[in-house]
């Protein structure tokens, strides 16, 4: 079964914030009543629920296995731990651009994060001009057209025949593709939503453990930059077509972008937490 949301009609206001922060683009508003245009895009992420004034948003628990719960996080929590029950993607911001030393802070943050062999080659591009945003965008939306050409209908088709799964696997990404160079092609800005600030962080391609030291840098700057109102979310768009974007940023020779993320000062403030139904799998050897 699809993933899915419920909408209790009756409680809602019409307020159209979870419209607003859709990742996904799917939930539309028809007057002051939200409806799920495309219910085979929704990825069950929670941000509709968690940001409902009203718990108007509730996750369909039939057959999901990604289904959820809404609740609002208990008083005297630890900071810590506040921050990682409520840490959102977040793809909405204010105009308001982010200062140079502001970023500076966030990339000394990161900076205290682990590298493999304490070796620190880690560089860090960030980039602010609107109009240099807007043609990355473009190269990474040229960048994933490509793919269409790779996912033909018939071959999908053809794997279907003896593997199911990847079949379904490989149309959803045909499908999110389109879904991505169609608002595109609209004015809209599917890739980096219109961020003040697209950091990227690179690292020399033939150092064995290069990813896992950009990923967790860039996770420690998230973190501190929530604790400061400032919002982010992970690009894979951008990660997944690395190589137009290392030419696009002129990275030095041997370094390759294993990371990229959008920063802003967030617009909306998540006041709920969600939990998966799921238990993680944990395996006691």
């Amino acid at each position: 079964m699809q993933n899915s949301i419920i909408f209790d009609l009756e409680a809602c206001i019409g307020c159209g914030l979870c419209a607003k922060i859709c990742g996904s683009m799917i939930i539309t508003m028809d007057g002051k009543t939200p409806t799920v245009s495309r219910p085979a895009l929704c990825h069950s992420c929670g941000h509709c629920a968690a940001i409902c004034p009203e718990g108007a948003i509730t996750s369909n628990h039939t057959g999901n296995d990604r289904a959820f719960q809404v609740s609002v996080p208990a008083e005297g929590l630890d900071p810590v731990e506040l921050l990682l029950r409520k840490k959102r993607s977040v793809r909405e911001f204010k105009e308001k651009p982010l200062e140079q030393d502001v970023v500076q802070r966030l990339v000394a943050y990161a900076e205290k994060a682990p590298s493999s062999g304490n070796n620190r080659q880690r560089i860090y591009c960030v980039v602010t001009d609107r109009a240099r945003i807007k043609q990355l965008e473009k190269a990474v939306v040229e960048a994933h057209r490509s793919f269409l050409y790779l996912l033909h209908p018939w071959l999908i088709q053809a794997i279907k025949g003896f593997n199911l799964k990847m079949s379904e696997g490989l149309q959803g990404i045909r499908v999110d593709i389109q879904h991505m160079q169609t608002a595109f092609e609209q004015g809209l800005n599917p890739i980096f939503k219109e961020a003040p600030c697209v950091i990227f962080i690179a690292a020399p391609s033939g150092d064995i453990q290069a990813q896992d030291d950009c990923i967790i840098a860039q996770q420690y700057m998230m973190l501190y930059g929530e604790t400061q109102g400032i919002g982010s979310c992970i690009n894979g768009y951008a990660q997944y077509v690395h190589k137009a974007v290392e030419r696009f940023l002129d990275l030095p020779k041997g370094y390759r972008m294993y990371s990229a993320g959008i920063f802003g000062y967030s617009r909306y403030a998540y006041k709920k937490e969600i939990s998966y139904d799921k238990q993680p799998e944990i395996l006691w050897r």
